[in-house]
């Protein structure tokens, strides 16, 4: 079990940070592709279909270069949980914050969501697993059910429980950018079928051709788009 990592710092029973968990190597490389379009001028922010306001101006395009860090958190969880296909990042910008929240409301709370639940595995994740870049100071995390407070830097992991308990938010970027690579952990033996498991066979033949197509659900979540349609 991936929690028992003795590189894991923790601060509750489902809070940890892994310090440096991604190379500066690798961090300075996914810097280079973001601010290369912001120095140039280039819309870095892509389109999101979110219900959530917040969300639609922080979510960048697809930055394939973030498929390696992917497995790397993949590799890092595996037996025992799975996160769905990413690449892309939540980018904040000086004077940003971001409102509290729990990632789930839990496994059978279906009712309770207030977002697409396109991957139809919201009500099973256990975990929120984060991987940060940028350059910033601020913007920590903070739970205010457990009055803990992390202050992750580039490079650095944070994992922390998905449900109510563990609701969270962030406090203003004080200078810089900050990148989060969010992501999501169900365990492994609950994957809905909605993408395939890493390490599968299906999951080498789909993204040895285009890791395009592997970013998007295997089968459309056709009742969560019919309840929240027309609902803004």
């Amino acid at each position: 079990m991936f929690s028992n990592d003795p590189n894991l710092i923790k601060l509750d029973e489902k809070v940890m940070i892994y310090k440096n968990f991604v190379s500066k190597e690798t961090v300075d490389l996914i810097n280079s592709k973001v601010y290369e379009k912001i120095d140039t001028g280039i819309n870095v922010v892509g389109e999101d279909e979110s219900r959530i306001p917040w969300y639609r101006d922080k979510q960048s395009g697809l930055i394939p270069e973030l498929f390696d860090v992917w497995t790397q958190i993949s590799e890092f969880l595996l037996p025992s949980h799975i996160i769905h296909p990413m690449m892309k990042l939540q980018i904040m910008k000086t004077g940003e914050t971001m409102f509290v929240h729990e990632d789930s409301p839990g496994e059978g709370e279906d009712h309770k969501l207030t977002n697409y639940d396109v991957w139809s595995t919201c009500t099973l994740l256990e975990y929120g697993v984060i991987a940060y870049f940028g350059d910033f100071s601020g913007g920590e995390v903070f739970y205010p059910e457990l009055g803990i407070e992390v202050a992750p830097q580039p490079g650095d992991l944070v994992i922390h429980g998905a449900t109510p308990r563990w609701k969270h938010g962030v406090k203003p970027v004080t200078s810089g950018y900050r990148f989060a690579f969010s992501n999501f952990a169900l365990p492994a033996s609950k994957n809905p079928g909605s993408f395939y498991s890493y390490k599968t066979k299906e999951f080498y033949d789909q993204v040895k051709d285009n890791l395009d197509t592997w970013v998007n659900p295997l089968f459309a979540n056709e009742r969560e788009y019919a309840e929240f349609e027309g609902q803004d």
